[in-house]
């Protein structure tokens, strides 16, 4: 399979599928360790809380194994960095690289929560009402809506974010700058939610 995919350059259709069967297999892995706590000591990360909620977990994983997808085949593969002859299965090499990336992601996901908790507060603060029903804040009616503070409350907090970005218009290629995720895990994340990568970054 390595030399079948090695001869096509790691790209076309059967690329996308093993790209797929990988995805997969580190979701699953990656979202029992986080949840279980195994991650962080696997990463040698610090976990603040006592413990990380399931949907959390899923957010974590899919945001790792974004960045490291891409790395993986760019850095590891197409370099020739991996040797089957050296014992260490594939799948067991690209756990060792989403180890290695998870970190970083865990860090920044901490930034955003804050911020993104920050931003809600403010938009319930925007949508009050006074006495008689009206917005306290006017310009409230264009930008936020409490249907729309509602729909975030339900989604994990970057994939919330993602989708209202997304479905205000912005690019994925905004949306990285606006979040602070790279494209490749913004996409993983319009993927797990059943949506179809777009083939330009806009």
């Amino acid at each position: 399979m390595y030399c079948h995919l090695l001869r096509g350059g790691f790209a076309g259709k059967d690329w996308d599928v093993f790209a797929a069967a990988l995805f997969n297999y580190g979701y699953q892995v990656l979202r029992a360790w986080i949840h279980s706590g195994q991650m962080f000591t696997k990463a040698r990360c610090s976990r603040m809380g006592p413990s990380i909620p399931l949907d959390v977990a899923e957010e974590l994983a899919i945001e790792t194994l974004g960045e490291a997808l891409g790395g993986f085949r760019d850095d590891v593969l197409i370099p020739g960095r991996w040797d089957p002859t050296l014992g260490a299965s594939l799948t067991t090499y690209f756990t060792g690289c989403c180890i290695l990336r998870f970190p970083n992601v865990y860090r920044r996901h901490l930034r955003s929560d804050e911020r993104w908790s920050k931003a809600l507060a403010g938009a319930d603060q925007a949508c009050s009402t006074d006495d008689r029903g009206n917005l306290a804040d006017p310009a409230a009616q264009v930008d936020l809506t409490a249907s729309v503070l509602e729909e975030l409350r339900q989604l994990p907090t970057k994939t919330g974010e993602i989708v209202v970005l997304r479905d205000m218009g912005y690019t994925h290629s905004e949306i990285a700058e606006i979040t602070g995720l790279t494209i490749g895990a913004i996409e993983a994340r319009m993927y797990r939610l059943g949506h179809r990568p777009r083939k330009q970054h806009d």
